[in-house]
C-alpha cells in the first residue's frame, strides 16, 4: 500500500475531514449560483350540482393534464354530498389545469402557496457530491487494505458513508416531486340539493314506541330459556317449604291431644303419670 493509514480514530477523521472540505468548496461553489425550486401548493373549494360527477371530471381533467390523482374520497349517501381530492399536477400546467377545474362549479374559496426550496436543494446536491467523493476514496482504500483491521474499518466508514448517501438521494428525489407537480386540493360541496324534511313528532314517538316494543320482544325472548330452569327449581322449593310446615302443625296438634287423653289416668296412676311425663319430653 503506497500510504498506510491508522484505522480507528485517525482513519475517521480523515475521511470525515476529506468529506467536509469537499463539501464546503461544493457550498461555496454554489453559495452564489443557487436555482430557484419552487414549490406550489393549493386549495380550491368548489360549489357544484352533482359532487361525485364533479369529481369524475375533475379527475379526468388532470390525468389528460399529465397529474394524477393522490387521494379522493366522495359522501354521497346524505342530505348534503361532498367529495374532496389531492391532485399532483405538473407545475407548469399548473395555472391551466386549475382553471378548468374552476369552470367545473362556483368557486367558493381558492388559495396558492408557494416556497422557494433553492438553498435546500443545493445543500443536499452539495452533501451528495461530497458523499460519492468520500465514498469512492474508501473503496480505494478498501482495495489497497493490507490488514484485516484496516479492511473491517474502511468497510464500516464505507457503510455508514453509503446509509447517509442513500438518505439524502430519498430527501431530494422528494423535493424534485415537489417541484415538479404541483399539489391541488379540491373540495366539491352542493347547495342545489334540497335536504329531506325531517320527522313529524307523532312519527317520531311512533318510531320509539316501535323500537321500545322491539326491545322488549327481544327481552323476553332471550329470558324465555332461563324460566324452563327457574320455574322447576322454585315449585320444588315451594313443595319443600309447604311440607315442612304442615309436619310442624301436625306435631303441634297431636302434643296437646296426648296430654288431654292421658291425663284422667295419670292422676291415680303414678306410673301413667311419669310416662306421661316422658312422652311429653320426647315430643
Amino acid at each position: 500500500m503506497g500510504q498506510n493509514y491508522e484505522y480507528g480514530t485517525s482513519s475517521s477523521e480523515a475521511s470525515n475531514s476529506d468529506s467536509d472540505s469537499s463539501y464546503d468548496s461544493n457550498r461555496e461553489s454554489q453559495g452564489t449560483t443557487v436555482e430557484a425550486q419552487v414549490i406550489v401548493t393549493g386549495n380550491m373549494s368548489l360549489d357544484v350540482a352533482d359532487p361525485a360527477e364533479a369529481l369524475a371530471h375533475a379527475s379526468t381533467i388532470v390525468t389528460e393534464a399529465g397529474g394524477s390523482v393522490a387521494h379522493s374520497s366522495l359522501k354521497g349517501e346524505s342530505d348534503s354530498p361532498w367529495g374532496n381530492a389531492t391532485f399532483k399536477i405538473p407545475a407548469n400546467s399548473f395555472e391551466e389545469t386549475r382553471q378548468k377545474l374552476a369552470e367545473l362549479g362556483k368557486v367558493t374559496d381558492q388559495s396558492t402557496d408557494t416556497a422557494d426550496a433553492g438553498a435546500e436543494v443545493a445543500d443536499l446536491d452539495a452533501r451528495i457530491t461530497a458523499l460519492k467523493a468520500s465514498i469512492a476514496r474508501l473503496t480505494t482504500l478498501i482495495d489497497q487494505a493490507e490488514t484485516t483491521s484496516d479492511l473491517l474499518e474502511a468497510e464500516r466508514e464505507l457503510t455508514s458513508r453509503q446509509e447517509e448517501l442513500d438518505s439524502l438521494k430519498a430527501q431530494r428525489a422528494w423535493y424534485s416531486d415537489q417541484v415538479s407537480y404541483s399539489t391541488l386540493e379540491v373540495s366539491f360541496h352542493s347547495t342545489a340539493i334540497t335536504p329531506v324534511p325531517s320527522s313529524s313528532a307523532w312519527e317520531e314517538s311512533w318510531q320509539a314506541f316501535s323500537q321500545g316494543i322491539a326491545g322488549l320482544v327481544y327481552g323476553l325472548i332471550m329470558f324465555v330459556p332461563w324460566l324452563i330452569v327457574i320455574i322447576p327449581i322454585t315449585l320444588f322449593f315451594v313443595w319443600l317449604y309447604r311440607r315442612r310446615r304442615a309436619r310442624r302443625r301436625a306435631r303441634g296438634e297431636a302434643t296437646p291431644t296426648m296430654s288431654t287423653e292421658t291425663e284422667p289416668e295419670a292422676q291415680g296412676d303414678p306410673v301413667a303419670q311419669a310416662t306421661n311425663t316422658l312422652v311429653a319430653r320426647n315430643m
